[in-house]
């Protein structure tokens, strides 16, 4: 049940309460886009009260770390070219100033591409791709797909990237082993960089499993109990509380 049903509900029983058998006078109900009390033929009514939500470490808008970023520590990076000087496998090191290269200006005939072989089939629903301090280095375009072979592919987005950190929400989750994305724009005077490469996936799982993975099993609990603990106090309940009229 939502929280305005259950709040609904609330409100309805607190007239009931008040005065003993319940009658049609006792129920809201939406008259377009307002509520009105005796069944939506009296007055406007106004809801006041706070949406406190659940608590879950998979809330990636509140949580820790976001969605679950996936363990990259055996996953093998390849492209269609790499400037001297760059290492595909920088891509997973979680340092933002060094990077993997394309070494070539952006040009959107396909040629151009990075993929990633995460050894076996992993669940994620989220891709990142951060160009770091080469803030223009971003693809001016990109197409993304995914595998189980590196033989066939399943086109599952494309975009524009406008900045040089692009995250993007995958419309389905996906069960799959390779990951590639073609460049398909065009930027005559900038490289493709990647400075991070991140899968993810929105499950509380997952999460818990990437906070172990960055901070071992002590420091995973040490941050979801100071988190927790930390989510609703004392202080916050005697901010929102609204006295009854």
């Amino acid at each position: 049940m939502s929280n305005y049903k259950i709040y609904i509900a609330f409100v309805c029983f607190l007239t009931l309460s008040v005065h003993g058998q319940m009658t049609s006078a006792d129920f809201l109900k939406a008259d377009g886009t307002v509520l009105r009390n005796n069944n939506g033929l009296g007055d406007t009514i106004t809801l006041r009260g706070t949406n406190l939500e659940y608590w879950l470490s998979m809330e990636y808008w509140m949580g820790p770390v976001g969605k679950g970023s996936l363990n990259r520590s055996t996953w093998q990076a390849s492209a269609s070219s790499s400037y001297p000087g760059t290492d595909l496998q920088n891509v997973f090191d979680r340092d933002l100033s060094s990077r993997w290269s394309s070494g070539l200006a952006q040009i959107p005939d396909g040629s151009q591409y990075f993929m990633v072989d995460m050894q076996e089939n992993v669940l994620f629903n989220r891709v990142s791709f951060e160009a770091g301090s080469q803030t223009g280095d971003y693809p001016r375009g990109y197409k993304i797909e995914v595998s189980e072979d590196a033989n066939n592919w399943e086109e599952v987005m494309s975009g524009t990237g406008s900045t040089e950190n692009t995250f993007v929400q995958l419309p389905n989750i996906y069960f799959k082993r390779y990951i590639k994305i073609t460049q398909t724009g065009t930027a005559n005077s900038n490289f493709w960089s990647i400075a991070e490469f991140n899968l993810y996936m929105e499950d509380d799982f997952t999460v818990r499993n990437s906070l172990i993975d960055r901070f071992g099993e002590d420091g995973a609990d040490v941050v979801l109990d100071s988190f927790q603990k930390a989510w609703i106090t004392t202080n916050d309940l005697d901010n929102i509380k609204v006295p009854w009229e």
